[in-house]
């Protein structure tokens, strides 16, 4: 009789929980920290259950895998901000090539859709878009899936006063040392990497603030945008043989 209402108590509580389901949308490994509760081994999907529903601040650790196959020292934050997770339901959700949060799918936790794979598809489900603000929060968007020319890089307040700060910095090593301060932060468009490079006085810093900024840069299809900045075509061919490494 006690073994039955314990179990009758679980399920209740049960009841109100809540699941994340959570991949890149280039399924390549992340580390997740949720409520700063590190989830340590990089995975190319994860998800967990029996967490409790409400606002969760979520951090996202994207891992780059260098040639050989084996995890190297370069990590980028690809999302930062709450996610308010729901009684009672799963999230199937991405962290698309805008770096937003997207909900692929939410259904009832007591319906057993099966496996994660189920909602890969953007045009299987029904979709809910959150794109974060500059505050961390994210906003319902209908759209599934946000086009690439959307991906606007910096903010353009940010960017401008980006610029204004390094005019008046009179060494190029500390223009460099400022712009990747403030790239690593907010993250960068191809044509803003190009404007900050023009603002360096050596081929040699250019192609460092490149490198560094292509990690970073949201519309990476149009990367080859930087090669107007540089003076020589060897920068261009050592900046290719960088991004091939990768």
């Amino acid at each position: 009789m006690v073994l039955g209402l314990f179990l009758v108590i679980n399920a209740k509580a049960n009841h109100y929980n809540a699941q994340l389901n959570l991949k890149l949308y280039d399924n390549a490994p992340f580390t997740i920290s949720i409520d700063n509760v590190n989830y340590a081994n990089p995975s190319c999907k994860f998800s967990t259950s029996n967490i409790s529903p409400g606002n969760h601040y979520i951090t996202v650790t994207k891992h780059i895998i260098n040639p050989y196959g084996y995890y190297g020292n370069t990590c980028i934050t690809v999302f930062k901000g709450y996610v308010n997770l729901p009684v009672n339901q799963q999230l199937y959700a991405q962290i698309d090539h805008c770096n937003t949060f997207t909900v692929y799918n939410q259904v009832p936790l007591y319906n057993n859709y099966g496996d994660y794979n189920s909602y890969n598809n953007c045009n299987e489900r029904k979709h809910n878009k959150y794109d974060r603000d500059d505050h961390g929060r994210y906003n319902n968007n209908n759209d599934c899936r946000k086009p690439q020319n959307e991906c606007r890089g910096m903010n353009m307040g940010t960017f401008n006063r980006l610029k204004m700060m390094m005019n008046n910095t009179p060494f190029s090593s500390s223009k460099l040392k400022l712009a990747k301060q403030a790239i690593a932060a907010n993250g960068i468009s191809a044509e803003q990497v190009e404007e900050l490079m023009k603002q360096l006085d050596f081929e040699t810093d250019r192609l460092n603030l490149a490198k560094f900024a292509y990690l970073h840069t949201v519309d990476k299809n149009n990367s080859f945008i930087v090669n107007n900045a540089f003076d020589f075509d060897s920068s261009i061919a050592q900046l290719d043989r960088y991004i091939a490494m990768i």
